[in-house]
């Protein structure tokens, strides 16, 4: 019996760090989201390994001409040709 209760509270101890966990995780991607949309830079979000972008902040979709945007889109698919050749020399 005594050891149940010992294993129900390191189950308790468990389960609070992974929801305190949880919530930090959550907490930190709503400021660097609010940071990267925030942002008067353009910045860009790549993957460089598969060579697409994986988002753009609203300056950067203003730099790009975009009026929306779907991800991710291959760097070779990125307009206008200065962007395109940008990216592709930024990930040689």
């Amino acid at each position: 019996m005594k050891l149940r209760k010992i294993a129900l509270g390191l189950l308790a101890v468990v389960h609070a760090r992974s929801v305190r966990g949880q919530r930090a995780l959550a907490e930190s991607e709503l400021r660097y989201r609010a940071l990267f949309e925030t942002s008067g830079v353009p910045t860009l979000l790549l993957d460089t390994g598969a060579r697409q972008v994986l988002d753009l902040n609203a300056p950067a979709r203003a730099l790009a001409n975009l009026t929306s945007w779907s991800a991710p889109v291959d760097v070779e698919a990125m307009a206008p040709d200065w962007l395109r050749r940008a990216l592709g020399r930024a990930l040689e």
